[in-house]
């Protein structure tokens, strides 16, 4: 058929780029433009019909990332009669399935192609067949080149070379060798925040109040760090010189991200630089391994860190560390055949490797207490109270942050909902196909409304609590104690013994005088305990 016989009214000339010149944009040109100047200059003046032209901004594998095209769709046959691309090839890449609607719309509303070299005209079955072969075609052809580029990577991540994807702050890209190397300016950042998180202690949030107040920009360069990009660094092990590559792996249906079997995984250790060494690196982790750091808020740290007496209290003399608990509960088997289990607690110093029998140390804190009568008891109110409120303060902020989070998540499937609709309407979806869109997107909708009430149900009232009530019951039990130690044992509680003990004693060093050997000879250790009271003295006690 020539082209003046094409019983055409209007045809939409629709511009996208290939793969060739998205390669073409990273070097600066203006692809689209020049494709614009050519499909005007060698084929669309020399066809009598009307015209529009559509260009494609975005180049994603389908319909669904592919707006411009999507929104033509249901123009098509009514508006437009024609289609003018470069070539066909333009129309494919998508999936099987947008193949398969392209197809039947080009088909049933007869809707002619235009190329500089042929016209295919659908109601002719030679036509017909070559838009058969070439959309199908261009998907397989797109299928092997990704294909292609994804071996590559995996070659390239097996011997070291950077194909992970953004480079972390603190590091650049080396284009010769493929390899990350350091910006020592940022890289000094890097450092302080595994140094600060590791040895002072410092949570996530108060890095990023001390970045903040130093005047250090986050890699976005924002004048405020976000504690989840703070410990995305920390969690990184690019900083440790480990390339980690295929660690999740992306839904195409819904766009899910899912973590991928460690089998899967590509890991080379000493792929490049790192920006701390074993030891910082192995002590963070430990850190983030913990309960607190994993739920990744202040309240939970706090509880954590308040759930066993001596918690933040004793140091070690060797090194000024603070000691930590460990506990273990082994079990053994009986003469008569039972099993019983019994706990194993010690105080262990992470950075010299020496440990103390938890309870032993505890005991030793108790005759501290013996010797105190309640004229620190205040003291001891005090702390509760500022601890009760900073606990209620921090929880509120942490309940804000997930109550944005989910109602970011909530507007995002709402965001579906209407895009499912919309598709609908313009006929790129069936009806069953929406229906299933719609069942799994009101399910998430409902489960994070109900994890919305949670948040709401589970929040903190300050009218409804009084700070005081976790400890009403101590004027009442004063008279029958005659030291604090009295006190410390009455209270049951671990959190409220920390308080107690926190609120008196202002600082416990611990000095190990001879290393243990076995079960039957533990650790002798030496305690230098200092009161908070200005009236008191150094009280020395040591234990075997």
């Amino acid at each position: 058929m020539s082209n003046n016989a094409l019983p055409v009214r209007t045809a939409i000339c629709y511009l996208r780029r290939s793969r060739e010149d998205e390669e073409a944009e990273r070097r600066g040109e203006d692809t689209l433009q020049k494709q614009r100047e050519w499909m005007i200059r060698e084929v669309l003046a020399h066809q009598n019909f009307d015209y529009d032209i559509a260009e494609e901004v975005a180049s994603g594998d389908s319909i669904q990332h592919r707006p411009v095209f999507r929104a033509l769709l249901p123009q098509l046959g009514d508006k437009y009669q024609a289609i003018v691309c470069k070539d066909l090839s333009r129309l494919g890449r998508g999936s099987y399935g947008d193949m398969g609607l392209v197809y039947d719309i080009l088909r049933d509303r007869r809707i002619f192609i235009i190329t500089k070299d042929a016209v295919y005209d659908p109601a002719n079955f030679s036509d017909l067949r070559m838009i058969r072969f070439s959309l199908f075609f261009n998907r397989e052809e797109y299928e092997m080149t990704v294909w292609r580029l994804t071996e590559g990577k995996y070659d390239g991540a097996s011997r070291g070379k950077w194909v992970a994807g953004s480079v972390p702050y603190g590091y650049r890209y080396h284009r010769n060798l493929q390899i990350l190397v350091p910006h020592e300016e940022e890289a000094a950042v890097v450092r302080n925040l595994f140094v600060w998180f590791a040895h002072e202690q410092l949570t996530v949030q108060a890095i990023s109040r001390r970045l903040a107040g130093e005047g250090i920009l986050s890699p976005r360069g924002k004048p405020t760090w976000r504690t989840t990009v703070i410990r995305r660094i920390l969690e990184n092990p690019a900083y440790h010189g480990t390339l980690v590559f295929r660690k999740t792996r992306r839904n195409k249906t819904d766009g899910r991200v899912t973590v991928r079997p460690s089998g899967e995984r590509i890991v080379v250790e000493h792929a490049f630089q790192p920006l701390v060494d074993d030891e910082i690196w192995l002590l963070v982790q430990n850190r983030l391994a913990t309960r607190d750091a994993r739920q990744g808020s202040r309240q939970a740290a706090e509880r954590a860190r308040r759930s066993w007496e001596l918690a933040g209290l004793v140091t070690c003399a060797a090194c000024n560390q603070t000691l930590v608990r460990q506990s273990s509960q082994p079990s053994y088997l009986r003469k008569n055949g039972e099993r019983s289990t019994y706990t194993k607690e010690f105080l262990y110093c992470r950075q010299c490797g020496q440990s103390v029998k938890y309870r032993t140390c505890e005991d030793q804190l108790i005759q501290v207490l013996v010797h105190l009568k309640f004229a620190t008891l205040g003291m001891f109110r005090e702390a509760v109270e500022n601890a009760e409120e900073t606990r209620i303060r921090v929880a509120k902020v942490s309940v804000e942050e997930e109550r944005d989070r989910q109602k970011r998540q909530l507007a995002r499937w709402e965001r579906r909902m209407a895009e499912a609709r919309t598709l609908l309407l313009d006929g790129i979806l069936s009806r069953e196909e929406y229906l299933l869109v719609r069942r799994d997107t009101s399910a998430e909708i409902e489960k994070i409304q109900a994890d919305l009430a949670k948040v709401e149900h589970d929040a903190p009232d300050d009218h409804n609590h009084d700070v005081r009530t976790s400890f009403a019951v101590t004027p009442r039990i004063i008279p029958d104690m005659d030291s604090l130690a009295d006190l410390y044992r009455h209270l049951g509680d671990a959190a409220l013994k920390n308080r107690l003990l926190h609120a008196v004693l202002h600082r416990v060093r611990l000095e190990v005088t001879e290393k243990g050997g076995g079960r039957n000879r533990p650790s002798t250790f030496h305690l230098d305990v200092e009161l908070r009271s200005a009236a008191s003295q150094h009280t020395p006690a040591s234990t075997t």
